[in-house]
């Protein structure tokens, strides 16, 4: 049985970063990650550290995300103000330490364009951040693979903070770190350079059996449709997975296709983050396709297109202060690249540079009956 595209309500259940309201098979391997931060903590310099381990599909970003929620509702309690943070950093689209620093302070400013500093500057000022907030911090380094030395400084860093920095200073507000990864991925080779890393409770994950594969597809039909699942699509789609030895990422993967979604697809930033998601207008993706159909443009001649569009859509223009909030929020998101050159007023101009083609943002055709101002384009209800 063909699922029909037109079924789908809820898209954003389909991306591979989603995380279910029900870890499903997984409620015991989240307990054990939470304990297993907490009882590393060592005192108010020492945060919390945890490493969740398995084979592509097993579940570990969604075990670390997880577990990272327990560990801001329990710091919520304790906190005076009640307030928590967690940062999420899909490591896989950063190549360096340096993309990774840069992640992680763009999680206080979303605007920053960290070249010319170094990745250790960089952290030092998240530290340091957390430290001046006063908020306790949970971070998730997801996909991590331990390549080179200066990751695993970085790692180490977040595992010892007072001796990273060189004023010394401790007090940071509660802190965890949970990474997440293969085995091979997150093998410690030098296990003295790595810290107290070294002694970080470890999560081990087994490969999701055909039967959970099966549970996980059927919530996840129901979960985008709103809808009964269809249990023969299902079973199929779990038994291919399993034969493939692709877990649960491999089965989603299939059931997108059997929607008809583009695979390509990323997923929302975690609900705790720190600045919310936004929409694409139809108007400004239009823009977006127009000005980037070379793979780049001066983010004026994207603001001209944007204006001309809205006039065709009979809308006004966006206000530049939430046009340049849609730049941030799709570079955030992996889809552009933002370039500051020399030259043009004030000495400067920005060029965008498409990371992956527009057209795979898209998660669903525009119906003919769909309104100019009604909902999104481009990435539904991922930036929504």
């Amino acid at each position: 049985m063909v699922l029909l595209m037109s079924t789908v309500v809820h898209p954003e259940a389909l991306v591979e970063q989603w995380v279910p309201p029900v870890a499903i098979g997984r409620s015991r391997e989240i307990e054990a990650a939470v304990l297993g931060a907490e009882s590393s903590r060592e005192g108010p310099s020492r945060p919390g550290l945890a490493v969740v381990t398995g084979p592509p599909g097993s579940g570990s970003s969604v075990v670390a995300r997880w577990a990272a929620r327990r560990l801001a509702d329990r710091c919520r309690a304790l906190a005076p103000g009640g307030a928590a943070r967690i940062v999420h950093v899909p490591t896989r689209l950063y190549r360096s330490p340096h993309g990774i620093a840069c992640a992680l302070v763009r999680s206080y400013d979303a605007g920053l364009d960290g070249r010319g500093f170094p990745w250790g500057d960089l952290l030092a000022g998240f530290l340091r951040r957390i430290r001046r907030d006063g908020q306790p911090t949970v971070t998730v380094l997801d996909d991590l693979r331990l390549a080179g030395p200066d990751l695993l400084r970085l790692i180490r860093a977040l595992g010892e903070p007072d001796r990273f920095l060189p004023e010394g200073d401790p007090g940071l507000p509660p802190f965890y770190t949970i990474l997440t990864g293969t085995p091979e991925g997150l093998r410690l080779r030098d296990r003295e350079g790595a810290g107290r890393w070294a002694r970080a409770a470890t999560v081990e994950l087994a490969p999701y059996p055909e039967e959970r594969l099966r549970e996980i597809v059927a919530d996840r039909m129901v979960r985008a449709t709103d809808r009964a699942a269809v249990l023969s699509t299902a079973a199929r789609i779990a038994h291919q997975s399993f034969l493939e030895a692709g877990g649960a990422r491999r089965a989603i993967d299939l059931l997108r296709r059997e929607f008809g979604i583009r695979e390509t697809v990323r997923a929302p930033e975690d609900p705790d983050a720190s600045v919310p998601a936004r929409t694409i207008e139809p108007h400004l993706w239009q823009a977006l396709v127009s000005a980037l159909a070379d793979g780049s443009c001066d983010v004026g001649e994207l603001h001209r297109w944007e204006i001309l569009c809205a006039q065709r859509a009979h809308r006004p223009p966006l206000a530049t202060t939430t046009f340049w909030r849609r730049m941030v929020d799709l570079e955030r998101r992996g889809w552009i690249r933002r370039e500051v050159r020399c030259g043009g007023i004030g000495g400067s101009r920005t060029r965008l540079v498409v990371r992956r083609p527009v057209d795979e943002w898209i998660t669903g055709r525009v119906s003919p009956e769909t309104r100019p101002d009604g909902g999104i384009v481009g990435s539904a209800g991922l930036l929504a």
